[in-house]
């Protein structure tokens, strides 16, 4: 899986190791206490750890989507889908400006990068309202 740097931040597939870092962040912006271990259990498909975008300044987690795998049926056919989850980007509470486009550049690699190479036909997810405008520019 091809990884891709952007302004000073590598945005790229995830890699054992970065789940500290993602659930660390997930708690801080949602004001969770998810341990490790949950994190651990909701992507123990090795297919939903290859779904999930990370973009890291150097060692700092700057923005994170996870990817859960799964099937639909549409008008009879059945489509592999994707359904984004944990989303966020920690630009605000780090209060770094130069991170402001970290959660653009990692839903525009999930959709661009990670669902055509795994064969992806339905990308869906349950926005909220901060982001709902760029997922309907983007549908």
């Amino acid at each position: 899986m091809a990884a891709y740097t952007h302004a000073m931040l590598e945005v790229r597939a995830y890699r054992r190791g970065d789940e500290a870092a993602i659930n660390a962040g997930f708690n801080r912006v949602f004001g969770h206490q998810r341990s490790e271990a949950v994190w651990q259990w909701k992507f123990r498909q090795p297919a939903a750890r290859a779904s999930t975008v990370v973009a890291f300044d150097g060692s700092d987690l700057a923005a994170h989507n996870g990817g859960i795998p799964a099937r639909w049926q549409v008008d009879g056919v059945e489509v592999a889908a994707l359904q984004g989850v944990d989303t966020f980007s920690l630009a605000a509470i780090e209060r770094r400006r130069e991170w402001k486009s970290a959660w653009l550049e990692v839903m525009t690699f999930f959709a661009e990068k990670i669902a055509p190479e795994d064969g992806v036909e339905l990308l869906f997810g349950f926005t909220g309202p901060r982001s709902e405008p760029h997922m309907v520019r983007r549908c």
